[in-house]
C-alpha cells in the first residue's frame, strides 16, 4: 500500500507445503520503506514457523532493518540488511539472524553485475558466504539471475552456481503476480567428496 510517494507499507502471508513428505512453512512479514530517488531504507518485522512432516516445529522471529543508496548516476548501489532475532527464537535455517552487505554496478541499463557477503548465525547454521554474478532483466518484469557463491559452514567450504528466472505481470494497479524458478547446482565441496 502506498501512502505517498515516499511511504510504503507492506505485509505478506505465506503458506508453502511440501506434499511429498507433509512439512509445511507459515510466514508472516510486515513492514515500512521510505524511498527517494537515490535511497530506499525499510523496517519490518517477520514470523516463520517451519513443520515437518512428524510434527516438529521451528521457529524464527525477526526484526529486519535493509537500505541501499544509488552513487554515481545510479551506476553503483550499495546495499545492506540486518535481520535480528527477537526472544532467542532463530530455529528456521532459511531465516537465521544474519547480515548482508552488497554492491551492484550497472554495466547496461538492464544488465548488473552484483557482488555480497553475507554472514549467518542461528539454531540450524553459522555460515559466511560471497556471491559473484550477473543480473538482467530482457524484458518488463523478468529477471534473470545467474551467480557463482562460495560458502563457509559448519559442514565446511562449498562452492556452488545458482541459475533463477522469474516473470511477473501485473493484474491490477495494485496486484501483481511473480512466477519463479531456480537451480543451484554444488561445484566443489563435501557434497562432491
Amino acid at each position: 500500500w502506498n501512502i505517498d510517494e515516499r511511504w510504503a507499507v507492506q505485509g505478506q502471508a505465506l503458506l508453502q507445503q511440501q506434499t511429498e513428505t507433509g512439512a509445511e512453512r507459515r510466514l508472516g512479514s510486515a513492514e515500512v520503506r521510505h524511498a527517494t530517488p537515490d535511497s530506499t531504507v525499510a523496517l519490518g518485522l517477520r514470523s516463520v514457523e517451519d513443520q515437518d512432516g512428524g510434527g516438529a516445529s521451528l521457529r524464527s522471529d525477526q526484526a529486519y532493518l535493509t537500505g541501499s543508496v544509488d552513487l554515481f548516476e545510479d551506476r553503483v548501489t550499495l546495499r545492506a540488511t540486518g535481520d535480528m532475532t527477537m526472544g532467542s527464537r532463530d530455529a528456521s535455517s532459511d531465516y537465521p539472524a544474519r547480515a548482508l552487505l552488497g554492491v551492484d554496478y550497472r554495466i547496461a541499463p538492464e544488465t548488473t553485475l552484483f557482488a555480497e557477503w553475507e554472514h549467518a548465525d542461528g539454531a540450524a547454521i553459522a555460515s559466511d558466504m560471497t556471491r559473484v554474478g550477473v543480473r538482467a532483466r530482457p524484458w518488463e518484469r523478468t529477471q534473470i539471475v545467474t551467480a557463482v557463491s562460495q560458502q563457509a559452514s559448519e559442514f565446511g567450504p562449498r562452492t556452488f552456481a545458482n541459475f533463477g528466472l522469474t516473470q511477473g505481470w501485473r493484474i491490477s494497479e495494485r496486484w501483481t503476480l511473480d512466477l519463479g524458478i531456480d537451480q543451484s547446482n554444488t561445484l566443489r565441496g563435501a557434497d562432491l567428496a
